[in-house]
């Protein structure tokens, strides 16, 4: 019987051009991503910064009026876990609602609850689902990032999701 695999046993000798680069693992669970840490300070100082402003112009605010984003109970879970709460959030859920609400009025269609979450169902079908892990109070400053970083993909789909709505309403 004769070998046909011997020359897949010789290794090819690469030139210093050739060599491959190096590569370093990172593991999560024993290093702190300086990024990271970078990010979440940023976002702790602008959630602190907002929240006084918040109280402040809630104080100033007669009609109940607000800039923050309210999470819908079933877009928000509770885990507790060493007596620390974490929530997770789908961001992509909040944001679309804050749109949805705003640009139905901007739009002149019918804001009905049906319309509303048809509206808001037809936006995140055509949006990926994007979840963050918060603690207790952090989840504005991510949103407002997300919001930021998201708004136009969400603006597209939420404006498509009003004309779609607003020309088939589910309504009689």
């Amino acid at each position: 019987m004769q070998n046909h695999y011997s020359n897949f046993s010789k290794e090819k000798e690469l030139s210093p051009s050739e060599e491959q680069p190096s590569i370093s693992i990172v593991d999560a669970q024993n290093e702190n991503d300086p990024v990271a840490e970078l990010i979440r300070a940023h976002l702790e100082e602008e959630f602190l910064d907002t929240s006084n402003s918040e109280i402040s112009s809630d104080s100033d605010n007669t009609n109940g009026a607000k800039n923050s984003f309210s999470l819908p109970n079933s877009s928000v879970e509770k885990q507790e876990e060493n007596d620390e709460s974490y929530y997770y959030v789908n961001v992509m859920e909040a944001i679309v609602r804050k749109k949805a609400e705003e640009y139905m009025h901007t739009l002149g269609m019918c804001t009905c609850n049906r319309c509303f979450v048809d509206t808001i169902a037809v936006a995140l079908t055509n949006l990926p689902a994007k979840y963050v892990v918060v603690q207790d109070n952090s989840t504005s400053p991510l949103l407002n990032y997300y919001s930021d970083k998201l708004e136009g993909e969400v603006t597209i789909e939420v404006m498509k999701a009003c004309m779609l709505v607003k020309e088939h309403p589910h309504h009689k």
